[in-house]
C-alpha cells in the first residue's frame, strides 16, 4: 500500500479480523502495508510549485468543509479603538435609621447629606496580534487543473480552509480563557467557587466513594442524580445577588447576581452524554428535565487528556492587583464550569485581509491576515468550577 502498485493483503486482514473477534490476542501488525495514509510526496506527475499538486490525471477533490469555532458566547462586540477597557462597578452602601419618627422639639433634619455612590473600576490593558497569509499565483498552476473553473475552486478551498484554520485559532484562545479561569479560581481557593462533586456526595450521604467505585452501575445513577440536582441548586443559587461566587476588592465588596439566561455552563461532553443516556433517560424519560444554556467540551485544553487543564494563571487579589502565578497549576477530572456571560471573552479590534500587487517578476499575489485582539477574565463576575473528585 502507498504506491501504485497492488498489495496482497488477506494475510494481514486475517490477522485483524481474527484479533477483533478475539480468536487471537493482540499482535503487533503491519499495518503500514495496509492502511492508505495521506501524504506529500508526489508518485506521478510534476509539481510546478513544490506544494505536492501533480499534473491532472482523472478527477479532483477538494477536501475542505467550513469549520466554526465553538465558545461562541465569549465573542465579544468589536471596537476600533482603545488599548485599555474600563468596567464599572458599583460598591452598595449600608442602610441607615428612618429620622422620620424619633422627631424632637427645637432640632431639625438633614436632608442634604452627602452619600456618593460607591463604585469600583476594573481596568483591562494589552492586546494581541497575529497575522497570516496565503500566496495565489498567477500561472504556475494551470497546468494542475482543467481550467479556470477547477482553478478557482481549487484556491476557493485554500482560502476556506485558511477560514477554518482562523475558526479553531479563535477556539484555542476561547479554551485559553477557560484554562485560566479554572486555574485562577482553584488558585485563589474561594470555597464557593470550587466544587469538589464526590467528595460532597460522600460527605452528605455518608459514602466513601473513590473514583473507580462510583461509576460501578449501583453507584453511578445514584450519584449522577445527585450531580444534576446539585449542579441546577447552584446554578439557581446565582440568581441571588451576592458576593460569595467571585473574588471581591478589600472594602470595595460587589454584589452580583446571575440570572439564568445569562449564565454558561460549559460541561464535559463526554461525561454528560454518559449522564443523559443512563441516568436521565431512565429518571424523566421522555419529558425529562435537560440542562440548558450549555456548551458542550470536548476536552478542556488538550485532545489527549481531555479532562485535565494546566498552566500558570493570573488572576485578582483582595488588593485589586493582580497575581501571576509561578508555579504550574494542575487541575484533573474537570467536569463543568458555571459562569456569568461577562466573566470571560475575546474582544476584537481590527481585522481584515489586504493583498499585495501582483508581483510582476515572480506573477503572484499574496494575501495578509491581521488581527488585533484582547483574552479577558474577570473574576469579580460569578463563575464556579466543578470537578469529578
Amino acid at each position: 500500500m502507498n504506491t501504485l502498485t497492488f498489495e496482497q493483503s488477506a494475510a494481514i486482514l486475517n490477522s485483524l479480523a481474527a484479533q477483533a473477534t478475539g480468536k487471537t490476542n493482540l499482535v503487533a501488525t503491519d499495518v503500514n502495508s495496509f492502511v492508505s495514509v495521506a501524504q506529500t510526496a508526489l508518485l506521478a506527475g510534476i509539481d510546478p510549485l513544490a506544494m505536492g499538486i501533480s499534473q491532472v490525471l482523472d478527477r479532483t477533490l477538494f477536501a475542505v468543509r467550513p469549520y466554526y469555532a465553538k465558545f461562541t458566547r465569549m465573542e465579544k462586540s468589536d471596537a476600533e479603538f482603545g488599548a485599555w477597557d474600563r468596567k464599572i462597578n458599583y460598591v452598595d452602601d449600608d442602610f441607615v435609621d428612618d429620622a422620620a419618627y424619633p422627631l424632637a422639639d427645637g432640632q431639625s433634619i438633614d436632608q442634604y447629606v452627602v452619600r456618593k455612590p460607591k463604585t469600583l473600576q476594573l481596568n483591562f490593558y494589552g492586546q494581541n496580534i497575529v497575522a497570516d497569509y496565503i500566496t495565489r499565483t498567477e500561472e504556475q498552476m494551470k497546468v494542475a487543473f482543467r481550467g479556470p473553473d477547477e482553478f478557482g475552486e481549487f484556491f476557493a478551498g485554500a482560502m476556506q480552509n485558511l477560514s477554518d484554520k482562523h475558526e479553531q485559532k479563535l477556539e484555542a484562545m476561547c479554551r485559553a480563557n477557560l484554562i485560566n479561569a479554572i486555574t485562577g479560581v482553584i488558585t485563589a481557593n474561594n470555597t464557593y467557587q470550587r466544587v469538589k462533586l464526590l467528595t460532597l456526595y460522600n460527605s452528605e450521604t455518608g459514602l466513601s466513594l473513590t473514583a473507580t467505585t462510583v461509576m460501578q452501575p449501583a453507584n453511578y445513577t445514584p450519584f449522577m442524580r445527585w450531580v444534576y440536582g446539585k449542579i441546577n441548586s447552584i446554578r439557581d443559587m446565582l440568581t441571588e445577588r451576592s458576593s460569595l461566587y467571585h473574588l471581591n476588592v478589600t472594602g470595595k465588596v460587589v454584589n452580583r447576581h446571575t440570572p439564568r439566561e445569562k449564565s454558561v455552563l460549559y460541561m464535559y461532553a463526554p461525561v454528560l452524554r454518559q449522564m443523559e443516556a443512563r441516568v436521565l433517560s431512565e429518571t424523566y424519560h421522555d419529558k425529562r428535565d435537560e440542562f440548558t444554556g450549555i456548551e458542550l467540551v470536548n476536552y478542556w485544553q488538550s485532545i489527549e487528556t481531555p479532562m485535565s487543564v494546566s498552566g500558570t494563571p493570573v488572576y485578582m487579589g483582595a488588593d485589586g492587583a493582580l497575581i501571576e502565578s509561578e508555579d504550574n497549576v494542575a487541575v484533573n477530572n474537570v467536569f463543568a464550569v458555571l459562569a456569568d456571560v461577562d466573566s470571560m471573552g475575546i474582544r476584537r479590534y481590527s481585522e481584515g485581509m489586504r493583498a499585495t500587487p501582483l508581483n510582476a517578476r515572480g506573477r503572484y499575489t499574496n494575501f495578509w491576515y491581521h488581527w488585533r485582539f484582547r483574552n479577558y477574565v474577570d473574576f469579580t463576575e460569578n463563575m464556579v468550577v466543578f470537578t469529578l473528585d
